[in-house]
């Protein structure tokens, strides 16, 4: 008899034992060891992203209130840091999803789970960041191009409208994959619900499409904004004014880090997209041939999707943490409450000091002997 391939589809055990008398005993006990691997690989990625998730939650809302304090106290820039506060929480609800996806997976469904969770980070994580990213980079291009009118070009309200839009357009982009990531989670209704040729591989190459134009575009926009920042610096050297100019530059330089890990995870995510449309060509082809049992290669391609999918989630997952790192360390005098005030009362004294000397007119003037000459001078004294 031939095998009923929705079983095939959900991977339990009755598919064995109907397999076994379609294929040799060599082939049958290969399965069984692949399908140990791939327990044994599930074992180990789901609690590993589970802790790591939450452990990743926990730090983005500590840097949350950290930087909404910061902000009201008028200590970092409002309108940068609303952006990378709207960040954090994209980065915090990821970070909380793979946690609590992790820990409620069972065994069974491992490889779906990490699956289901690839294609969101690739979905709606990855096109949150990069709108984030490209928020920043524009806010930083208007403030060289119009230094004195930048508050009124871009008001907050524009800037929160902005950042609405931001979500809006990475949730709407996440649902369009919805039909793709039933499939995942229910793979016996692709054909009703999505099938490969018509739904899921052209929203693979779409996935590919997008991912490439937003890593290409994010990397000309920083190039074309520090050679803009390049250039400041030259013009204000030339009226002999550069000191602020090169302070922009160099923490525009330390943004530049965010840039380049971005940079680096997302090539990564875009080649596990890649081998994914690769390995579901080969997984379609083998559900529709009901007249072979391939279940030697079948688990071969379910133990490399599980592999691609859960090396991605935890690079993304260590992206979150070297963001949050990178805007920790560069920021924390002004995150910490307690060492901002110490700053505060250090920068406080120090100008009273400054004022004090300059109204004292015996610290101020010169300690000239003309001062205290006790005769008078004549006027033509004075004469060259």
């Amino acid at each position: 008899t031939s095998l009923p391939f929705s079983q095939l589809l959900i991977s339990d055990s009755s598919f064995y034992s109907q397999c076994s008398s379609l294929i040799s005993q060599s082939d049958y006990e290969d399965a069984r060891n692949r399908q140990k691997s791939i327990d044994e690989t599930s074992s180990f990625l789901l609690p590993f992203c589970a802790s790591i998730g939450l452990l990743t939650s926990v730090f983005s809302l500590i840097l949350l209130i950290l930087t909404i304090h910061a902000i009201n106290q008028k200590r970092l820039p409002i309108r940068k840091y609303t952006v990378v506060s709207s960040r954090t929480i994209g980065d915090g609800f990821s970070s909380l999803l793979i946690s609590i996806a992790s820990l409620f997976s069972s065994s069974s469904s491992a490889s779906f789970t990490l699956l289901a969770l690839f294609i969101s980070i690739s979905t709606f994580g990855f096109v949150h960041l990069s709108l984030s990213h490209l928020l920043v980079l524009l806010l930083r291009q208007i403030s060289l191009i119009r230094p004195h009118g930048f508050s009124s070009i871009f008001s907050l309200r524009k800037l929160i409208f902005s950042l609405f839009l931001i979500w809006i357009v990475s949730l709407l982009y996440a649902a369009s994959f919805a039909p793709l990531t039933t499939v995942i989670i229910t793979p016996s209704l692709g054909p009703e619900v999505c099938s490969y040729s018509r739904c899921q591989l052209p929203l693979l190459i779409v996935c590919i499409v997008i991912l490439s134009f937003f890593i290409l575009t994010l990397i000309f926009s920083y190039l074309f904004v520090l050679l803009k920042l390049r250039r400041n610096v030259q013009s204000f050297r030339f009226y002999g004014d550069s000191a602020q100019a090169k302070k922009q530059l160099h923490r525009f330089l330390s943004y530049g880090v965010h840039v380049i890990v971005y940079c680096a995870i997302s090539a990564l995510q875009l080649a596990g997209v890649i081998m994914l449309m690769q390995n579901a060509s080969l997984y379609d082809r083998l559900r529709n041939d009901e007249q072979s049992c391939e279940l030697v290669e079948y688990l071969g391609v379910q133990i490399r999707m599980e592999i691609i999918s859960g090396a991605a989630i935890l690079l993304w997952l260590i992206r979150i943490l070297t963001d949050l790192s990178i805007l920790f360390i560069r920021d924390y005098r002004k995150l910490l409450p307690w060492i901002a005030s110490r700053d505060e009362q250090q920068r406080e004294r120090l100008t009273e000091s400054r004022t004090t000397y300059r109204s004292d007119p015996q610290r101020a003037g010169f300690n000239c002997a003309v001062f205290s000459l006790e005769e008078d001078i004549h006027r033509r004294d004075l004469r060259n």
